[in-house]
């Protein structure tokens, strides 16, 4: 099989072409993915937390814009890997999604819209780019409890206030508990395939 597909039977992420030269994503790099994914999950969550307990929601806002990048930045330069947040809804537009992302999330979707449990799913697989072949890996962010504060279907106007200061062409907010919120994203360039 040309991809490690976590949970599928018959899941829509089957549809995903891939080019028959390309080689199967290694099972270390599949493993570094996972771990730099909940490295960046690990920092801006205690990030965010330490700012809300301290100084309230707007204080975590700021951090999300202000230091969420740097965050990111930060883990992908100790991982060897560009590990990063996408969104079909983005609020920050330097995590826009690329086509393969969109790709991967709407088959997240569709999965768990049949009933899969997000926890399970990731996708992986090595790509040609206009750049060399890339080891690309994604796993689901369901929507949490937590998030509904800044991401949900009730915000406070005046954190919606503050939302839109700061990022004028916000589109994430609306979401239900449980629902895809986005994807965390990890890659890199395939040095020596074989």
């Amino acid at each position: 099989m040309r991809s490690l597909l976590i949970f599928l039977g018959a899941s829509a992420l089957t549809a995903c072409s891939v080019q028959e030269q390309m080689p199967d994503p290694s099972r270390q790099d599949v493993e570094h993915a996972r771990l730099a994914a909940a490295e960046l999950q690990h920092e801006l969550q205690a990030r965010l937390m330490e700012a809300m307990q301290s100084e309230g929601v707007e204080a975590a806002i700021r951090v999300c814009a202000d230091e969420a990048q740097l965050i990111s930045a930060r883990v992908s330069d100790a991982t060897n890997m560009d590990v990063g947040r996408t969104s079909f809804s983005i609020r920050n537009t330097d995590n826009a999604p690329d086509i393969w992302e969109r790709q991967q999330m709407a088959a997240f979707r569709a999965a768990m819209s049949q009933g899969e449990a997000p926890q399970s799913m990731e996708y992986t697989e090595v790509v040609e780019t206009e750049n060399g072949m890339m080891f690309r890996w994604m796993k689901p962010i369901p929507m949490g409890d937590l998030c509904q504060t800044c991401h949900g279907t009730n915000v406070a106007p005046e954190v919606l206030d503050l939302i839109h200061e700061l990022y004028p062409e916000d589109h994430a907010t609306g979401y239900e508990p449980g629902q895809l919120r986005g994807a965390f994203t990890v890659s890199r360039p395939v040095i020596n395939p074989g």
